[in-house]
């Protein structure tokens, strides 16, 4: 919350750097001006660890994904300036 409210830096750019949904950080910045931020998150189960390592699964492959994509992109550049 302090980096929205005093830092003031905006729900996206706290989303990206937490790597957070955007949804999650206005949830809790509903509780916390409700003065029940305490509350977010208890009708929630723990994850498993199988959906934790899915998870980080996920990410892993999309950011394989993303630099597959930016090698296909250099390779195409650099054959373009061997000609």
């Amino acid at each position: 919350m302090k980096l929205v409210m005093e830092e003031k830096l905006s729900v996206a750019e706290v989303s990206r750097r937490l790597d957070l949904p955007s949804n999650t950080i206005h949830n809790w910045l509903r509780k916390f001006k409700e003065g029940k931020l305490g509350e977010a998150g208890q009708n929630y189960r723990p994850l498993t660890e199988v959906e934790i390592e899915n998870a980080r699964l996920k990410k892993a492959l999309a950011v394989a994904k993303m630099e597959c994509e930016i090698l296909k992109k250099a390779a195409a550049y650099f054959a373009m300036e061997s000609r």
